[in-house]
């Protein structure tokens, strides 16, 4: 009896609340296993929220530069930034502890949007440089090279004028023949509606060559043509002259036409220059009719020296050079009829506005 008395039931009843102590503390461990479950998907979704607003204000970024950079022509080179660093969120995201992501975020998006208008600032400033340096050259272009279709007083080389005028400065004629010149070098109109018609006197064919040359650099070249049919009289077609013509002027009717040795040309050449020098004057090409009577023409005529030396005055020059050239041009020509060689001759002798001598042939 004393055996049943003592017996150790108290260790049953000790091991069975050891039991329960263990399934309760198990049942603690897994609740706060999920509560850190549920806290690391909520961190993790709270940061992939704050990536989303970041790439929303790097979008907002591209929003900004993008029309920016298509109005100034920036290129590609900010745009391919920006999207670079959008692209790259996610990565920089996945690496910031959630303290971190606010302030991370603003600052990166910070950063991202300072640069991206850094480059916009470089890219401007490019173009911008860019765009001066295109002014620039078109000014300087233009300063040099005149388009035939503008007027201006300042095109022809005054400078010519010295260099080829063969007059003293103490001659009485000095004074209206540079009158004359310098309305030919200006564009001006010696007579109205009709071409400025300058021709020059030469004694011998080296002191034309270097006459028609300095003639030649009176204007930027392309507004010159030297209209040269020496040699090719006996075999130039009327057509080729009037085309050569027609085509010079079209693109530049204020441009200035040098003819050197006039004397050789043939009367059939010289019913082309008629045309176009006359009143109103004009020629024909592909079925249009081409202003020419804004042009300005200058012509080197070799006389004999003797011609030169007798006149004592420019009139009497004047006069002299267009008889003798009237001679030399028509009066070998029996075959053409006659009076259409005489309104050849008499409407070539009217257009031209001044004679004058070249460095060559002084009075």
């Amino acid at each position: 009896m004393d055996t049943a008395i003592h017996t150790p039931l108290p260790e049953r009843a000790s091991r069975r609340r050891s039991s329960t102590s263990d399934a309760g503390s198990y049942k603690v461990d897994s609740t706060k296993t999920k509560k850190k479950k549920k806290a690391a998907r909520r961190t993790h979704l709270w940061i992939r929220v704050c990536g989303a607003m970041m790439s929303l204000v790097l979008s907002a970024g591209i929003v900004t530069v993008m029309p920016y950079c298509q109005e100034h022509r920036c290129g590609d080179a900010v745009k391919a930034f920006v999207v670079d660093q959008v692209h790259g969120i996610g990565a920089f995201v996945e690496h910031v502890s959630s303290g971190q992501v606010v302030d991370a975020v603003r600052q990166k998006s910070a950063w991202v949007l300072e640069m991206a208008k850094v480059q916009v600032s470089r890219a401007k400033d490019g173009v911008m440089k860019k765009v001066d340096e295109l002014q620039s050259f078109l000014e300087e272009k233009k300063a040099t090279q005149q388009t035939g279709k503008e007027r201006s007083v300042e095109v022809l080389n005054r400078a010519v004028l010295n260099a080829v005028l063969g007059l003293d400065e103490k001659s009485p004629d000095w004074g209206s023949i540079v009158s004359s010149l310098d309305d030919v070098w200006s564009f001006r109109k010696i007579s109205r509606n009709k071409a400025n018609v300058a021709m020059f006197v030469c004694t011998d064919a080296t002191s034309c060559r270097t006459t028609e040359d300095e003639l030649a650099a009176v204007a930027p070249p392309s507004m010159v043509m030297k209209l040269d049919v020496t040699g090719q009289v006996d075999t130039m077609e009327r057509g080729e002259v009037q085309h050569r013509l027609a085509t010079f002027l079209k693109e530049s009717p204020r441009g200035v036409v040098v003819v050197p040795r006039i004397d050789q040309w043939s009367t059939l050449l010289i019913s082309v220059l008629n045309n176009a020098m006359g009143e109103g004057g004009s020629l024909m090409q592909d079925g249009e009719q081409v202003p020419t009577h804004d042009a300005t023409y200058m012509l080197t005529v070799q006389i004999p020296k003797n011609i030169v030396q007798g006149a004592d005055s420019a009139a009497k020059l004047s006069t002299d050079v267009k008889r003798h050239l009237h001679s030399t041009l028509f009066g070998s020509q029996a075959q053409d009829d006659v009076s259409n060689l005489g309104s050849i001759s008499i409407g070539f002798r009217r257009r031209v506005d001044v004679v004058v001598p070249s460095k060559s042939s002084s009075l």
